[in-house]
């Protein structure tokens, strides 16, 4: 999920805390399922619409869930329904909300430690894997100038391992190698915690790490897009600058409008 102040996680993450209390005492507030019901509006309303709104963008999905959860329950005909069936659908609701809040506490929590992880953020294109110089002999610190003498960390997204997945299976010997060749090294250095950073063998202050899809995240219908989109999120989480490393010209025209620092990776040839 994407915060509207960079840095604020503590602060979202107390808040969504105090929208989870609210949503506990209007669970069982009142003695009818009307009673129920107008309390669950009245927490859309005031806690989780409002106070979410706070610290998230309004174009996250949570708010078109809260949004059809409260015409969900609004258009229920309680004065015709059993008071077991309403108070059936109510407690599921609830339930719902408890979960999907949870959900974003977990999605904060990442962020939090995302952050407390050092270096100077290099996101990498599918196409800077597969046609640059391969990623664990590199020196990044030669890919930009604002990388000389300082701790890299190397993101790859996990959209990007999924098309080198596809691309292990295409036609073309060479990109099969390479595909393979990438995905069998990231395992070697993650094995079962893609997300922490590892070190590179050669460069110890360069780490790699896989930056997974949230619970929340709906992707762009566009892989290019999308890459550029989650580098511009990152950028808005850290407040800093991000560069973008792919191996063809059309993501660098991309990401140089969207605010991120365009860099073109250098081939095997040309190191």
């Amino acid at each position: 999920m994407r915060l509207r102040n960079p840095g604020g996680i503590a602060n979202a993450i107390a808040t969504t805390n105090q929208v989870k209390g609210q949503l506990g005492n209007a669970s069982v507030h009142g003695n009818n399922p009307a009673e129920r019901a107008d309390a669950f509006l009245t927490w859309c309303d005031n806690w989780a619409t409002s106070q979410l709104g706070n610290h998230f963008q309004p174009s996250e999905s949570v708010f078109a869930e809260i949004a059809e959860s409260y015409h969900r329950i609004g258009a229920l005909p309680l004065g015709s329904m059993p008071i077991r069936q309403a108070n059936g659908m109510l407690n599921r609701e609830f339930k719902d909300w408890d979960a999907r809040l949870d959900r974003i506490l977990e999605d904060l929590a990442a962020m939090a430690t995302f952050l407390g992880h050092p270096g100077h953020l290099v996101v990498l294109d599918t196409s800077a894997l597969m046609e640059g110089v391969f990623f664990a002999d590199f020196d990044w610190h030669e890919l930009d100038v604002s990388l000389h003498d300082q701790p890299v960390r190397l993101i790859v997204l996990s959209l990007v391992t999924e098309e080198l997945d596809e691309l292990k299976r295409r036609p073309g010997e060479r990109q099969r190698a390479q595909a393979r060749r990438v995905l069998t090294t990231l395992w070697d250095l993650h094995r079962e915690r893609p997300a922490a950073p590892a070190p590179l063998p050669k460069l110890s202050d360069v780490t790699i790490e896989v930056r997974l899809d949230s619970g929340w995240h709906h992707r762009m219908p566009n892989n290019d897009g999308e890459i550029i989109d989650q580098a511009v999120g990152l950028k808005e989480l850290t407040g800093q600058a991000v560069i973008l490393a792919a191996g063809d010209y059309t993501q660098l025209y991309r990401a140089a409008p969207a605010g991120l620092i365009a860099v073109l990776m250098p081939r095997p040839n040309e190191v």
